[in-house]
């Protein structure tokens, strides 16, 4: 009874006060498992998409603060764009350079020390008068049960091996945690939860020093790893796989809906042979008894549906034409290099309008006073305090023409 009394006796307050430290062990474990997963793996069995990010992050860091002065990038923009935009084009192409030598060096690793898959020959097997089994070399079987028992053994992880994975899994487990536990304390930093029942939690000394530098370089790591995350699942994906869909999904989707536009369009006339194929339609139906009207309107929907019958059977002609193709690519190593390096750009393409398209909606929330990104968004490096200057140059003006709008439009409204 009294150990039950005392739990209650604890208010809200007292169980935050323990929060960090019960969080901190929650990651201790977490990267304790992590260890013993990588450790077991051995290093050529595990990712290594988080220590390419560090790497890619603090190389950024370190690139930045030695070469932005001496970017040519300067040069070339200086008179043509403000100070601050400038700054800010030399720090992010220092950043896209630390993000390309990375994904670089990583397809070479992946490359000439990842396990390949083996093919494995078939051997021709002969029996002799008596039933006993032998190979083309005319070997006992027996033989071949202990070469491959000493594949298995060959194919074991080294002591050193164990520890690189385990290492690898560490820092990839580390890089998610560290973007769970920072996105948390930025979000308590940058609203009134700071000022509110979490107080206790920025009070405490070590979540004072990881928010400190938190506040100084995660936006920049966070922007470096979304933008090597779309880029690294590019390489996987490999530019045919992305060509295919859309073109057999989207360009499908088009093509289906033209087939129903076009005859009911003014562009009927300019497309010869949909205009022909309507004109039939239509005195086909007008043969059957309906009148001018029906006919016209039920010829052209007919027409479009023969049309995109036509269309489906030739796309999925072409699906299977390019499935065919994107397994041939594979098989050939020069050409699936070059797919999957342009599949990589054109996903790493994404990636930067990804990031610019939250950090823009992050801009625009502290504009309108809904959150303080103007602590986040002015780290030691100018990929993320130079964005802050570009955006107060080229979207502030956008954002106060429609708070005026908007403030206008409410004033007319009656109340």
């Amino acid at each position: 009874m009294s150990t039950s009394h005392s739990l209650l006796a604890f208010s809200i307050k007292d169980y935050i006060n323990y929060l960090p430290l019960a969080v901190a062990i929650l990651c201790g474990v977490i990267l304790f498992i992590a260890l013993c997963i990588g450790f077991a793996k051995g290093a050529r069995k595990v990712r290594y998409g988080g220590v390419a990010w560090l790497i890619a992050g603090v190389g950024y860091i370190f690139a930045d603060k030695f070469l932005r002065a001496k970017n040519p990038l300067n040069k070339l923009l200086s008179g043509r764009f403000s100070a601050k935009v400038v700054e800010f084009a030399s720090s992010f192409s220092i950043a896209l350079a630390c993000i390309l030598i990375v994904l670089i060096l990583g397809g070479i690793f992946s490359l000439f020390l990842r396990p390949k898959k083996k093919k494995e020959k078939k051997r021709k097997e002969n029996l002799d008068t008596i039933g006993v089994s032998y190979d083309e070399n005319f070997q006992y079987q027996v033989f071949d049960k202990k070469a491959k028992k000493k594949e298995k053994k060959e194919g074991k992880p080294s002591f050193f091996g164990r520890l690189l994975g385990g290492l690898a899994c560490v820092i990839n487990s580390a890089m998610i945690l560290a973007t769970i536990v920072v996105s948390v304390l930025f979000v308590i930093y940058s609203t009134k939860l700071k000022n509110g029942v979490l107080a206790p939690v920025l009070s405490v000394s070590y979540v004072k020093f990881i928010l400190k530098y938190a506040l100084l370089y995660a936006v920049d790591l966070g922007i470096i790893g979304i933008i090597i995350g779309f880029a690294s699942l590019g390489k996987k994906v490999g530019f045919s796989n992305i060509l295919r869909p859309i073109i057999i999904k989207v360009g499908g989707a088009v093509l289906i809906v033209a087939c129903f536009y076009i005859p009911f369009s003014r562009f009927l006339t300019k497309v010869t042979l949909m205009n022909s194929l309507v004109t039939r339609c239509v005195g086909a139906m007008s043969k059957v008894g309906a009148s001018v009207k029906v006919a016209t309107i039920a010829g052209k929907i007919v027409a479009g549906l023969l049309v995109a019958v036509v269309v489906v059977l030739a796309l999925l002609l072409l699906n299977f034409a390019m499935k065919k193709l994107s397994k041939g690519i594979k098989r050939v190593g020069v050409v699936r290099v070059l797919d999957n390096s342009l599949s990589c750009l054109v996903f790493l393409i994404i990636g930067i309008v990804v990031v610019a398209l939250v950090l823009a909606v992050t801009y625009a929330l502290a504009h309108y006073g809904l959150f303080h990104a103007g602590g986040l968004l002015t780290g030691e490096t100018t990929l993320s305090s130079g964005i802050y200057d570009v955006f107060d140059i080229y979207l502030k003006g956008y954002l106060d023409r429609f708070s005026g709008a908007l403030g206008r439009l409410m004033g007319k409204i009656p109340l």
